[in-house]
């Protein structure tokens, strides 16, 4: 019966090999599954992908399906024995990739009613012309009766013969001399297929001859095999040993055959004999060197491709293991493929502790949707440094229930590091163009083709006003702006940064200094950068930040991928018109050529291996460079995906420009690198905790910083003088919140040294964190001068003392005090008796001397809130507020800092000098003091100075070194003290 399906199928196979007729071929085709349909076994036959080409009626039954037609298309997953389904792939696979048949063995399946049945299978290789393997044939019968038959017939006497002759292995007992008692079928058939005279029978398989004796007759090759099994035999025999076994290679002419020996004792007795077993192990000796073959052949690969190539499996209970891993592991992991084979623990120790969760959800969820695997993740080496890694795999699920993955890891450290630098440089660069310190512009031709906002509101323009107006109108007028362009341009054609300063004019007419600075940004398109520093009230602004020499355009914005379908060769099936585009051949020219014949001859090799790699995972991302028909050299992003049918669907993406872009942002980087370690005012940046993060040189002088190690994540309050600090921090707040604002504050260097600054301070994001960046500038020296300008307008330069308009000041304030409060003040003109006389004498210096000693003794007669202001020459006003709220009272505390002024001015004057060989003239001076006590605003401020004066003059008129009040009852001075008194 079996010969008749092998007969139609040999059949089947001719026909088809020798091109018959159309009409001849149906008709073989109809006898051929009328002939498979009649016999009494089931048949079957699949493609590569084990998909079910075929069958006849009784497969379809046993599969659950009405009809052969039903199972067309699918696969075991789809039948009733699915849970066999793992297991009889692996099978096909391996009769698949090893061309060899696998005939009569048994194995389980699965009912539609639920019951295991046992089935006796033969599958074998189909294969083309080409003798390639293009499927698989199989058959099989229900053995379950039969394997029903041995259990009843243990229970038999015949129980020992059946054992024997059903196994495959060759078995023949031997008695304690070596004469054969029984041997099996097996046995039998062996000698016979191999007997050494044709017809003639082996005398090993003769009951009574000795075995022994027959081994020794053995001549040739392999007579050192046989003696030592002879030797084994024996010492099994002499119950030397408890038993032997040996593997020995046993070739005829035509065939390469492996066997196992054993020898086993027969009971317990000195005399018993032995039992041996021959066994065929020519399969799995096979089967193992075309493993060994295939692991070196991929390991060979797994070193040629960079990354890590490996197997992973997830067993039901949790546990993990990677049954194969290349030797990349040991970079990735820090971890030999050894100590992860049979516990993956180990690799997950590696993980990033924040990535670690993640990690695991991926692979859970991969589990559970059989989906691919991939994932970016973090992997922290032993050093204590993070590389990222991306895994990509494919899993399955295995018969005892765990997942296998098929995949790769990949370093992609370095493409993670150059986007978040990308990414920190441009938020920097925004950074500093939105500096409204600092105008930056950009222009060719002499007009304006880029302007910032700091330039616009340096110049009182609207945002984007500028943009294609003339330099000119900045200018005074065309001198100043021919003149400019002669002095400033052949500067910068030559490479050189041109400096100047200059008036400019705003669109409001007002004119402001700036200082300029400029250089060629482009030489092809003349395009120039200039950047402008308000200087008009002697602020000096942040200096020049200059934008990349190259702008980052938008790469691949709006255009298509070259998307295309090939077959398993590679030979194109279709292309759309961006790859015809890109690649510049017609689309007839492309359906004759394969995607080889386009790819750069350097990358061709490693192409083929990704070709091949692509075909064996499903799915590929790779780069290569292709070659158009003009010639030009084209580097793209491939992204390939295997269909169903086996041909491949790919996108190319041109990325010429994110190439040439990355070259552009390292050398960008660079340079701005440069700018800011140059630039002369501090460039710093603050987190959101108050640390100083960065600093430039500039700024590190500032703070008397020798290098910026002193200062690194200190906080910035450290440095700033106390009473600014909640000024400054409250600044930090809001700019933190996103404005950007203007401060002065003073700063206390690492040395001590006091600095007044300036910063500008904007937000900025650095590292996913908003930061503080700040443009400081040193204007000590202006502080300095507007300090000495407001002393120089409201003191007397000789005493130190208030002059007139501080008086008038401080005047206007007590009234308004003495309002609120309801109490007096009182307010003295003072004279000085007798100071002619020592000018006359000894010169105006010594004059001057006299009228500092005053001013430092009127000092000590009053209190810290009282005014003492020197009026002019020799005259001085005392004011004192905060009197008594009745006017008595406040008249004669008056009086009582009137009385100690006097006494005090009276007394004798030492005064330095070196005239007339004197080192020191003595001098009596006395005051004639005129006093007015006011409240309120009763009488205005000129009459209060104009009463006190005239009380002053009647103590003058009356003999000097006297005071007069001024009473405002009569309107005249009165005499309150006199020097008759003392």
């Amino acid at each position: 019966m079996l010969l008749l399906v092998w007969v139609g199928y040999l059949a089947y196979r001719r026909q088809v090999e020798r091109n018959l007729a159309a009409a001849a071929i149906a008709e073989s085709r109809d006898l051929l599954l009328a002939v498979i349909n009649t016999v009494p076994v089931r048949v079957f036959w699949k493609d590569r992908n084990l998909r079910y080409l075929g069958c006849n009626a009784a497969f379809a039954h046993d599969a659950g399906m009405p009809s052969p037609d039903e199972v067309i298309g699918k696969d075991d997953f789809h039948m009733v024995w699915a849970k066999q389904a793992e297991l009889y792939r692996a099978d096909d696979r391996l009769v698949m990739e090893s061309g060899t048949a696998r005939l009569s063995y048994d194995e389980p399946q699965t009912t539609p009613s639920g019951q295991t049945i046992w089935l006796r299978t033969s599958k074998l290789a189909l294969k083309n012309r080409r003798n390639e393997v293009v499927g698989l044939l199989g058959l099989y019968e229900d053995i379950t009766e039969h394997k029903r038959t041995e259990v009843e017939l243990k229970k038999s006497e015949e129980f020992k013969n059946v054992i024997l002759n059903s196994v495959d292995a060759e078995i023949a007992v031997l008695d304690h001399n070596g004469v054969i008692l029984t041997v099996n079928d097996p046995w039998r058939r062996f000698a016979l297929e191999n007997e050494s005279v044709a017809g003639k029978p082996d005398p090993s398989v003769e009951i009574g001859a000795n075995y022994l004796s027959v081994c020794k007759a053995v001549t040739g090759p392999e007579s050192s095999e046989v003696n030592a099994i002879i030797e084994g035999i024996q010492s099994v025999l002499r119950r030397q040993s408890p038993r032997y076994s040996q593997e020995y290679p046993c070739h005829s002419p035509t065939q390469l055959r492996w066997f196992s020996l054993m020898v086993s004792p027969l009971g317990q007795g000195v005399n018993a004999g032995v039992v041996i077993t021959h066994i065929n192990i020519t399969d799995r000796i096979l089967a193992e060197q075309e493993k060994a073959s295939a692991l070196s052949r991929l390991q060979k690969i797994a070193s040629r491709v960079p990354g890590l190539l490996y197997q992973y499996r997830l067993r039901p209970d949790g546990s993990s293991c990677f049954p194969y891993a290349s030797e990349a592991i040991r970079e990735i992991y820090q971890v030999r493929p050894d100590e992860v084979r049979d516990d993956a623990s180990l690799v997950f120790t590696k993980l990033h502790p924040d990535d670690l969760g993640a990690v695991a959800s991926s692979i859970q969820k991969s589990a559970r949707e059989l989906s691919p695997w991939k994932q970016e993740y973090r992997v922290k080496t032993d050093d204590g440094s993070v590389r990222w890694v991306f895994g990509n795999a494919v899993p399955e699920r295995d018969t005892d229930g765990s997942t296998l993955w098929h995949g790769f890891i990949t370093d992609i450290t370095d493409r993670i590091r150059s986007a978040e630098k990308i990414a920190t440089l441009m938020r920097e660069q925004k950074a500093i163009l939105n500096n409204e310190l600092l105008g930056i512009i950009t222009v060719r031709d002499r007009k304006i083709i880029w302007a910032n906002t700091g330039y616009e509101k340096m110049l009182g323009y609207e945002p984007g006003e500028l943009i294609g107006a003339a330099t000119r109108q900045n200018y005074l007028n065309d001198e100043d702006y021919l003149a400019f362009g002669a002095a400033a341009y052949p500067v910068i054609n030559r490479g050189e940064v041109y400096r100047t300063r200059s008036e400019y004019v705003r669109k409001d007419g007002r004119r402001i200094w700036v200082e300029v600075s400029g250089e060629i940004l482009n030489r092809d398109n003349g395009v120039s950068l200039w950047g402008f520093n308000d200087i008009t009230q002697r602020m000096m602004v942040e200096s020049r930040l200059i934008q990349s020499e190259a702008k980052i355009k938008g790469v691949l914005e709006g255009a298509a991928d070259a998307i295309f379908i090939t077959d398993k060769e590679g030979c194109w099936q279709y292309v759309n018109s961006q790859a015809v585009n890109m690649l510049g051949y017609r689309i007839d020219e492309l359906m004759g050529l394969s995607i080889h014949d386009v790819i750069l001859a350097a990358d061709l090799q490693q192409t083929r291996a990704h070709f091949a790699q692509l075909m064996s995972t499903g799915s590929l991302r790779s780069e290569f460079r292709v070659r158009c028909k003009t010639g030009k050299v084209i580097p793209v992003d491939f992204n390939g995906t295997v269909l169903p049918d086996g041909s491949v669907f790919g996108s190319c993406r041109d990325i010429s420009e994110r190439k040439k872009t990355e070259q552009l942002l390292q050398e960008s980087e660079s340079h701005l690198k440069t700018i800011i370690e140059n630039e002369p005012e501090c460039i710093n940046v603050v987190n959101a905790q108050g640390l100083l993060v960065q600093m430039n040189p500039a700024g590190l002088k500032m703070i008397e910083a020798g290098s910026f190690a002193q200062v690194k994540n200190i906080p910035v309050l450290n440095i700033i003088a106390p009473e600014f600090h909640e000024a400054y921090a409250n600044m930090h707040v809001r700019v933190l919140a996103g404005e950007a604002l203007l401060m002065e504050f003073e700063v206390i260097g690492l040395k001590g040294e006091r600095r007044w600054l300036e910063t500008h301070a904007v937000p900025m994001q650095m590292q996913g964190e908003t930061v503080q960046l700040a443009v400081t500038r040193d204007i000590s020296t202006r502080k300095l001068m507007e300090a000495q300008v407001h002393q120089l307008a409201f003191h007397d330069a000789l005493t130190n003392l208030p002059n007139r308009r501080l008086l008038h000041d401080r005047l206007s304030q007590v009234l308004l005090a003495s309002k609120r409060s309801g109490c007096y003040a009182a307010l003295m003109f003072l004279d000085l008796d007798n100071f002619k006389p020592l000018n006359d004498a000894h010169g105006h210096g010594v004059g001057d001397m006299l009228l500092i000693e005053v001013a430092r003794r009127l000092t000590d007669c009053v209190r810290e809130s009282d005014t003492i202001a020197r009026y002019g020459g020799d005259e001085f006003v005392v004011m004192l507020n905060e009197l008594a709220f009745d006017q008595a009272t406040s008249v004669s505390q008056a009086l009582g800092v009137a009385e100690k002024i006097r006494n005090t001015l009276s007394q004798v004057y030492q005064l330095n000098t070196s005239q007339a060989g004197r080192a020191m003239v003595e001098h009596h001076c006395t005051a004639s003091i005129g006093l007015v006590v006011f409240v309120n605003h009763d009488i205005s401020q000129d009459e209060i100075l104009k009463r006190a004066d005239q009380a002053m003059y009647r103590a003058k008129d009356a003999g000097r070194n006297s005071i007069f009040l001024f009473e405002s009852d009569n309107h005249q001075p009165k005499a309150v003290m006199d020097s008759t008194d003392h």
